[in-house]
């Protein structure tokens, strides 16, 4: 078995260490991540300039590749590195969740769903909530290392199913909770909410204007069944993304609307 892995909080995040260590018991790992923090980058991807790639080393051993671009960056340039001789690419582990809306705009979820673009089953894992205080670089660690082992119980068990799963990204928040406390793992659909889009407005030493973001997120969803309401109460949650985003039953009805949005004959 063979796993291409990234995340977009950089190569040298614990939780990208700990998920590789735990694949590794699994298969051959192939590691390409960005060589700094990317978070909210979404699915951005480098076009005009060259990306740079650097080996980088752990203990003296070989980990992975550090890149100069985006997690989906990333994901393309470790499946040219691979000859796309993969089995699964996976993304991850985020320092927080990745729930509702952040999905669009998540670097650790957009790696994954570049890999399912590329053909690939693709899982995002994300460490939901925050139960410490993640300054203290041994308590990451074991947070991360349980996490990640929970992440390596899941794959096992979606392995035997990997045909079904082609060209899906699975979305996957693990709370940051010690395990006897998880209630184990549930289906869910993406929540709905959105940001409150507030600046603080400031000046730098030289006059000019900047503007802090200092968004929040509102309206959060309730709805029994999302994962914003599964993740609070406790549980893993799981979502199966697809990459077509079009809304199907929208599009049905929307053929009866052409000849009123005067946009000539209608298709039949």
């Amino acid at each position: 078995m063979r796993f291409l892995l990234t995340n977009d909080d950089g190569i040298e995040a614990p939780g990208l260490i700990a998920l590789a260590e735990e694949l590794e018991k699994l298969g051959e790992v192939l590691v390409v991540a960005p060589e700094r923090e990317m978070s909210g980058s979404g699915h951005a991807f480098t076009k005009r300039w060259p990306l740079r790639l650097r080996r980088v080393y752990r203990d003296g051993k070989p980990f992975g590749y550090a890149t100069s671009g985006t997690p989906a960056d990333s994901v393309k340039l470790g499946l040219f590195l691979a000859e796309r001789k993969v089995d699964w690419v996976v993304s991850g582990i985020n320092d927080g969740p990745n729930l509702g809306i952040d999905l669009f705009y998540s670097g650790t979820v957009s790696g994954a769903i570049e890999g399912a673009i590329d053909g690939f089953p693709a899982v995002a894992f994300s460490l939901a909530g925050r139960s410490g205080p993640r300054s203290d670089p041994a308590q990451a660690r074991s947070r991360f290392a349980e996490a990640a082992a929970i992440a390596r119980t899941l794959l096992e068990g979606l392995i035997e199913h990997k045909p079904a799963l082609t060209r899906v990204c699975l979305n996957v928040n693990i709370p940051d909770l010690p395990r006897e406390q998880i209630k184990g793992v549930r289906l869910a659909v993406q929540g709905l909410q959105r940001y409150d889009d507030r600046f603080l407005r400031g000046e730098d030493p030289s006059g000019e204007p900047f503007y802090w973001p200092a968004s929040t997120l509102v309206d959060e969803d309730h709805r029994e069944g999302s994962d914003l309401a599964a993740s609070r109460e406790g549980w893993i949650t799981l979502t199966p993304l697809k990459i077509d985003l079009t809304d199907h039953e929208l599009l049905e009805r929307m053929r009866r609307w052409e000849w009123e949005l005067g946009l000539g004959q209608r298709q039949r």
